[in-house]
């Protein structure tokens, strides 16, 4: 038993590690978020009854941070994102292994419970070469949205259409499309997400939610995020207009119209999603070595093309991929 401090805060009081794990030798984890104006951490652990038992710790940055004299290499990787890791994440999903390109971004998202994996087995496994579908995309995207903003993913609430100022359950939200019943399992995020502003639908009246979802759409899909995520729109209790106002928040490059050399040659200005594909790019998000199921150099593959790679159809968006896209584009994290 013994108290965990992390500079100056108590974090935990008399915990009971075998108590709360249910046993001896069984795994447990406890995430705390601080602030850190000093720059440093200091972590106490006080024996109370016995020793601490700690078997790893990660600390990861949420914000951005300038490099200085006691900041080296180990401590800041790419984009300045994580500040240090003083060791690296274990295998917890079954099928993500070490030497799997970005082997920590899918653990990442299961740490901060945007995911569980692909099945309810122990380890779970997360299956990162299957394709993502609208529904999944949904629950990845509300999921990801509350955990950057530091939200109970737990109780996803909506305002209530007949009463804006009142925040329900979505659950209890009526229906924004028609293919989308109450009973659909990814009812509440996709509700949730139509609200924000995030998506308008495949039609005027349905979501597809069955449909694979295309590195064209995951562009706006996350563009979108990242700006609700900036508090740059879905302030209002239209959806329409949250969507509109998303749209309108984005910076766009100063050579938006003529990009001199373009991006990617398969992504023209004449082409729907151009403005979000920028974006991303010109924010870092999108990165030509990026995880993708695009197998033509140098080009985004923003629609399904006929020819199949062995990991996916050719434009659209596999599970690895998209975790890619959600560290980067929604919680923030550059370093991978």
């Amino acid at each position: 038993m013994f108290h965990v401090s992390i500079n100056d805060q108590q974090v935990l009081t008399n915990f009971d590690v075998y108590a709360a794990a249910g046993g001896p030798n069984l795994p447990i984890d406890r995430v705390f978020r601080i602030n850190v104006p000093s720059g440093s951490i200091q972590i106490l652990l006080t024996p109370i009854l016995s020793s601490a038992i700690v078997s790893g710790i990660e600390i990861f940055r949420t914000g951005p941070i300038e490099a200085g004299p006691d900041l080296t290499k180990e401590h800041i990787r790419s984009g300045g994102r994580v500040v240090a890791s003083l060791h690296r994440p274990v295998q917890k999903l079954l099928d993500v292994v070490p030497g799997l390109p970005h082997f920590e971004v899918p653990h990442q998202l299961l740490s901060r419970a945007i995911t569980n994996g692909c099945k309810a087995q122990d380890p779970p496994p997360y299956c990162p070469n299957e394709l993502v579908t609208r529904g999944q995309m949904a629950a990845f995207v509300a999921r990801a949205i509350a955990a950057a903003q530091n939200n109970d993913q737990g109780a996803f609430t909506c305002w209530n259409p007949v009463s804006p100022s009142q925040q329900i359950p979505c659950s209890q939200v009526p229906p924004y499309f028609t293919d989308v019943p109450q009973v659909d399992p990814f009812f509440t995020f996709v509700q949730k997400i139509r609200q924000l502003g995030i998506t308008a639908g495949c039609t005027a009246t349905t979501y597809c939610p069955s449909d694979n979802i295309s590195n064209g759409q995951l562009a706006v899909f996350v563009a979108r995020a990242r700006q609700v995520v900036r508090a740059n729109c879905a302030n209002t209790t239209n959806p329409e207009q949250n969507k509109t106002n998303c749209d309108a928040s984005i910076p766009l490059p100063a050579d938006m119209e003529n990009p001199n050399p373009p991006d990617y040659p398969d992504v023209p200005p004449a082409y729907p999603f151009y403005t979000w594909i920028r974006f991303l790019r010109g924010e870092g998000v999108i990165k030509n070595e990026q995880v993708s199921t695009c197998i033509v150099p140098g080009n985004f593959c923003p629609e399904p093309a006929a020819l199949e790679p062995p990991n996916g159809v050719n434009g659209l968006v596999s599970r690895l991929h998209m975790a890619y896209f959600l560290a980067r584009g929604i919680l923030g994290d550059m370093s991978f």
